[in-house]
């Protein structure tokens, strides 16, 4: 099965340099085997000098790879709450960018149960809980974000993977882990799957 999508307005050609960026585009995502329409998002454009007045966008967070997401900041995000570790870092009012999949990777990444308190995190492990963000982060750039979609094999064609192609622990409950052996758990938590490494990741 094929997409379309299809604009619902002239196509607008941004040249290098312009100061103007496309944050969305309204269009109608069409299946190419029914000819119906699948999904329409209402999207807009922005000017680049005028991001910090976009109401959507004043309460996000620092994105991973600024200078604004330091130890120091991270620390103090997570002593400001008793909410579970993974919770807080898809919280994209405290950090940009993770989705469900990189936020288990990362927390893999940096050894750290998904479910501890983020008031309980130690101090001295924040920075390589923020490193391992940057890293998998990192990782997505390199080898997925700037792949085309495959319809075969969309985990891996979009979202990169973390070891040869494949999850350190997303998606694969049962399997051995990579570092340890010990089987992936996963647990139904907020709506969502986590997976991680229960001997990995004890705290």
């Amino acid at each position: 099965m094929g997409l379309l999508f299809r604009p619902r307005w002239p196509p607008i050609k941004l040249l290098a340099g312009a100061e103007c960026f496309t944050s969305m585009a309204e269009c109608e995502v069409i299946a190419s085997t029914g000819g119906s329409v699948a999904e329409l998002r209402q999207l807009s454009l922005a000017r680049a000098s005028e991001l910090h007045e976009v109401k959507e966008l004043r309460g996000l967070a620092p994105e991973p790879f600024s200078e604004e997401f330091t130890d120091e900041y991270l620390a103090a995000v997570l002593a400001r709450t008793h909410r579970a570790l993974k919770d807080v870092l898809l919280d994209q009012t405290k950090v940009t960018g993770l989705g469900n999949i990189y936020a288990a990777e990362a927390l893999f990444v940096a050894r750290a149960h998904p479910f501890r308190r983020a008031s309980e995190f130690p101090r001295r492990r924040i920075a390589s809980l923020r490193r391992a963000i940057v890293e998998v982060l990192g990782e997505a750039v390199a080898h997925g974000a700037a792949r085309n979609v495959s319809l075969e094999d969309v985990d891996l064609s979009y979202y990169g993977g973390g070891v040869g192609g494949r999850w350190r622990v997303y998606d694969r409950e049962g399997e051995p882990c990579a570092d340890c052996r010990a089987p992936i758990s996963r647990v139904a938590h907020a709506g969502r799957s986590t997976y991680f490494c229960p001997r990995c990741q004890k705290s």
